[in-house]
């Protein structure tokens, strides 16, 4: 089968320095490592991931002994990958479903959107799919959903969204801008307030798009879920 790896290239040895002196393997670390094991996925002996408010995600891949180039830290196997490939047999009623309005939208977005707000659209459209299956995995206690259960974000950008900021809340946005350019002061103010504007309303198009719950559970696996993936292909 094939699998995602994540090399470790650099000249010579390469070591990783965790954020935290000491790294404790906290239960729910430990119940990851085992599904991880139990799903096929192999860690590196000197690898640990390790839940830590240090790490931006709530839990992070950390070394505990030096890595050499070359060496795997992680080999995940494709069918263990978030991807829609994988996720439609297993939830072929929402699959459908999602496809059906995505036809929808790809007909008639373009009659009656802008070609640039229609494109931005289009990119981001895999966004409200993966939240909808996952939001799925966890309501049918699927083996994706502990994970999906354990995924963490907690920053301003992501508070707006689980408080179901509207993107027309001038003053919200504000106050968030304002938050975020305190730790981003070399950033433009103007730059951080559009780039929150546009967040919030591609998340209302979206939800609007695929009729996702308009709920602040939906918001907020929306909102952890693309600050933590990528588009494949």
């Amino acid at each position: 089968k094939k699998a995602t790896k994540f090399n470790c290239k650099r000249d010579g040895r390469m070591r990783f320095i965790a954020l935290t002196s000491i790294l404790l393997a906290i239960s729910q670390d430990v119940r990851f490592h085992g599904w991880c094991e139990k799903y096929g996925i192999k860690v590196h002996n000197c690898v640990r991931l390790e839940t830590t408010p240090k790490s931006v995600a709530g839990r992070g891949v950390f070394a505990n002994a030096p890595l050499s180039e070359g060496d795997v830290a992680v080999a995940i196997p494709e069918h263990c990958v978030f991807i829609e490939k994988n996720l439609s047999p297993m939830f072929p009623k929402l699959s459908a479903k999602l496809k059906r309005r995505r036809k929808r939208f790809l007909w008639f977005g373009k009659i009656l959107r802008s070609k640039e707000d229609y494109d931005e659209l289009v990119d981001n459209l895999w966004q409200a799919e993966l939240t909808a299956f996952a939001s799925a995995s966890k309501d049918a206690d699927h083996p994706w959903g502990e994970w999906i259960g354990q995924w963490k974000r907690d920053d301003a950008t992501h508070d707006m969204f689980k408080r179901k900021i509207s993107w027309k809340n001038d003053q919200e946005i504000k106050n968030t801008a304002t938050e975020l350019n305190r730790f981003l002061p070399r950033v433009s103010f103007n730059y951080v307030e559009a780039a929150l504007k546009m967040r919030l309303k591609r998340y209302h198009d979206l939800k609007t798009i695929y009729k996702l719950d308009d709920s602040s559970s939906t918001a907020d696996t929306y909102s952890t879920l693309c600050s933590r993936s990528v588009q494949l292909g």
